[in-house]
């Protein structure tokens, strides 16, 4: 008779078991997709990144060549300036 009780005992025990591992699988399948999604948006924001970085080279490019542009005016006034006193 005990030895049902401990076969009783230990099956309860083994469905206790299976009943935690499939919520453990459930959870590990829905932090699988968790991450998957939270892959795509750092894909999303690198390419967001890298058009960022592109427009910020072309700002300071066509920047650098209006500051250029002015520099030269200044010093071709100073020039003038120099030569006329």
């Amino acid at each position: 008779m005990e030895n049902e009780k401990f076969q009783e005992l230990v099956l309860q025990q083994l469905q206790n078991i299976n009943s935690c591992m499939d919520g453990l699988e459930k959870s590990q399948d829905i932090l699988a997709s968790e991450l998957m999604a939270v892959k795509a948006d750092v894909q999303e924001v690198k390419a967001d990144v890298q058009k960022v970085k592109s427009t910020v080279t072309s700002i300071e490019h066509n920047h650098g060549e209006i500051l250029g542009a002015l520099i030269d005016g200044y010093k071709q006034n100073a020039q003038i300036l120099y030569r006329h006193t």
